[in-house]
């Protein structure tokens, strides 16, 4: 219940903390990731990049750059700029 309230209240700063779960430790979660900035990539990429810099101290384009390679991740980071 408090996810449900959380993306509700906050959805940016909620699928901020949702590219951070993808990104930290060893590996990827790659199909949270993906799923993450494809379905909010036109919608509120630009707050949600502004969270993670506020909660995180970092910028998520340069920590999806660090996670990923190849084709993946130009995808990607052209897709979390906008």
């Amino acid at each position: 219940m408090t996810t449900i309230l959380y993306a509700v209240i906050s959805p940016s700063e909620y699928f901020a903390t949702r590219i951070n779960e993808a990104l930290k430790g060893l590996g990827t979660n790659d199909r949270l990731l993906i799923r993450v900035i494809v379905s909010r990539n036109e919608i509120d990429m630009a707050q949600i990049r502004q969270y993670y810099s506020q909660l995180y101290k970092k910028d998520m384009i340069e920590d999806i750059k660090g996670d990923t390679s190849g084709l993946y991740k130009n995808l990607l980071v052209e897709l979390a700029s906008k």
